[in-house]
């Protein structure tokens, strides 16, 4: 199950419209922010809460966690089902809200496998590292 935890400084007072605080005076910068860092891509997901359903874009990935665009209103820690292509649905937590765009958190982390398939699919094209060998030839 999730664990319960607090917004970050900065969300509490980007929402409530005060000015942001610097990131050095939150926490030292030794702190890691995240698990790991986030993927661009551009996917649609089958999104559901409670009786409602739709197609949401997922804008980026990690193993833990998207950031999506296209829902309705949704409040923090309102559990949502998600299905990617070719996967089964997974169970999913609201860790923060902002107008059309989510950050959610998946209550279990995607498979390694699960996670590299959706990137070899969906990442973005500038952002996609090219394979060994896969560039033009080099015209001397």
């Amino acid at each position: 199950m999730r664990a319960a935890g607090r917004p970050s400084v900065n969300v509490v007072n980007y929402l409530k419209g005060h000015p942001l605080i610097p990131a050095a005076t939150i926490a030292p910068a030794s702190t890691p922010r995240r698990r790991e860092s986030r993927e661009a891509v551009e996917m649609f997901a089958h999104f559901r809460h409670g009786a409602r359903r739709c197609t949401v874009m997922l804008k980026d990935l990690t193993r833990h966690g998207a950031r999506i665009e296209g829902h309705g209103a949704l409040q923090r820690d309102e559990a949502i089902g998600l299905a990617f292509p070719g996967l089964a649905p997974v169970l999913a937590f609201v860790a923060w809200c902002n107008g059309p765009c989510a950050g959610i958190e998946f209550a279990e982390p995607l498979r390694p496998q699960q996670y590299e398939s959706l990137l070899r699919d969906h990442a973005l094209p500038a952002l996609r590292p090219d394979p060994p060998g896969s560039g033009l030839p080099l015209v001397a």
